[in-house]
């Protein structure tokens, strides 16, 4: 039986130690490893005869609004690749913003037009993917490349299974905690230096910091359809789980139980009776990134390593002016979360096999290789461009934090109490699924002004019987 929790504590000990010794910081230069470039020449009577191209297509390509420091990164890497594999033709392309990319792909698989190699699928979504076959087997990849002993080894059990079979391999790890503005929170009357620890005093000074007229909002509530990832961290604070592993390799669903009953409870009092959320509760994620960056929250759902200061800038805003720390908890007897979980390298199965080794090299060389890594983090401290995720070369993480020169020493350290109580989130397999299935019951308990604690209990129940129907392979009372 896997279990969810084991890795999260590896990682929460990677970045502290990394964190706390960045001074000593360094790492082993080793070559890559040659066998995914092909011989670009063939000598025979003489004849120089040019090889083949493999022709194999990517989704790494910048929005055209990017900023200038990332678009100089992405061309600094696509010529080392093109010079380090001149035998393969990239083609590169943009993945719409604003649209849901686990569909994009999903539909582009169908079509035939998925890229041959990824980088963005989460490590939480590969044993569904293995399952339904949209992710391919490189285990025959795996098995031979230098990297795989040096890599994190956070997302084992959830990109692998137990016949020793690999479908994927990290792009990096990272948390997703409660982000605070101190310039916020100073504005609505609140103490910065005394940031909530439990739901009532979250309740209090959210409450306090509001203003719809400003508008400044005490807490930036995700209720669009992407509720179910922040959730999930508010169930852990009210001392929950979302599934829980049974012996015979199913989950049994627990966020219909009692703690998941209190958490979306406070979620919908944060609403109505507290009244310290935006005024559309449901608005899209592009818009509440832009409170966010625009400092209209006080505390929000985010990710500090997706702030940098070209992008505040737009904004008037400053890297000093923020900050991260753990989920507030219902009591101070349950330790606060923070979510970690992070990307992967997956491969297109429907791609001939040439061509998937030809993008496993390629990404692995774009995630691995230390010199390529090393110039796109000092191009980012260049261009004011943060990153605290853990990349996915366990050894050069205290590298790159000594190279995060825009990243104030603060907010390290803040990451460290964060590692602290560090959890996975859960990589059962329809893990996607069910967070698609409580997304439309979140948002009615979020909408109802005088919802009763029965009515919540109801509603998760119902949608908690409708998923062990649905998948009795993966989820069993």
């Amino acid at each position: 039986m896997k279990t969810m929790l084991t890795k999260s504590v590896c990682l929460s000990a990677v970045v502290g130690v990394a964190l706390l010794t960045v001074a000593g910081c360094g790492g082993s230069k080793s070559e890559p490893n040659s066998a995914g470039k092909s011989s670009n020449t063939a000598e025979q009577g003489g004849q120089t005869e040019q090889a083949a191209k493999i022709k194999i297509k990517l989704w790494e390509k910048p929005q055209p609004d990017a900023p200038k420091g990332k678009v100089e990164a992405y061309n600094a890497m696509m010529a080392k690749v093109k010079q380090k594999f001149p035998n393969i033709e990239i083609q590169d392309e943009t993945l719409k913003p604003g649209t849901d990319y686990r569909q994009e792909y999903d539909k582009a698989l169908m079509a035939n037009e998925a890229p041959t190699g990824w980088r963005e699928l989460p490590n939480v979504d590969i044993p569904t993917r293995i399952k339904n076959g949209t992710i391919a087997d490189i285990s025959e990849f795996y098995s031979s490349w230098e990297y795989k002993d040096q890599m994190i080894d956070t997302f084992n059990e959830s990109i692998s299974t137990a016949d020793g079979k690999w479908y994927a391999v990290p792009v990096f790890s990272g948390f997703i905690n409660t982000l605070y503005n101190a310039k916020t929170i100073q504005a609505g009357g609140g103490d910065p230096e005394k940031l909530p620890e439990t739901w009532a005093e979250f309740a209090e000074m959210g409450q306090k910091i509001t203003d719809v007229g400003v508008p400044r909002f005490g807490y930036e509530i995700v209720g669009m359809d992407w509720n179910a990832w922040p959730f999930t961290a508010w169930v852990w604070s009210a001392g929950g789980e979302m599934v829980r592993p049974n012996d015979d390799g199913t989950y049994k669903i627990a966020f219909n139980e009692e703690a998941g009953v209190d958490a979306a409870v406070f979620w919908n009092e944060m609403v109505w009776k507290h009244q310290m959320t935006q005024k559309d509760t449901l608005q899209d994620w592009n818009k509440l990134q832009d409170d966010i960056m625009a400092g209209r929250a006080a505390f929000s759902w985010f990710d500090v390593s997706g702030l940098d200061q070209t992008a505040l800038d737009k904004y008037g805003q400053q890297m000093s002016d923020f900050g991260i720390m753990p989920m507030p908890v219902k009591d101070k007897s349950i330790t606060r979360p923070s979510l970690a979980g992070g990307r992967v390298i997956t491969i297109n199965p429907k791609a001939s096999k040439e061509e998937q080794k030809a993008a496993f090299d390629v990404l692995t060389y774009i995630t691995y290789d230390e010199e390529l890594l090393k110039e796109q983090w000092e191009i980012a401290a260049r261009e004011n461009i943060s990153d605290l995720n853990v990349p996915a070369r366990k050894d050069l993480y205290k590298l790159k934090l000594s190279l995060s020169t825009t990243v104030p020493e603060r907010i390290k350290q803040e990451l460290v109490a964060a590692a602290a109580g560090a959890k996975s989130e859960p990589f059962c397999p329809n893990w996607n699924d069910l967070k698609n299935a409580l997304s439309k019951p979140l948002q009615q308990i979020l909408l109802k002004k005088d919802i009763s604690r029965d009515e919540v209990k109801s509603l998760l129940d119902k949608t908690a019987d409708e998923l062990y129907a649905k998948y009795p392979d993966s989820f069993r009372k």
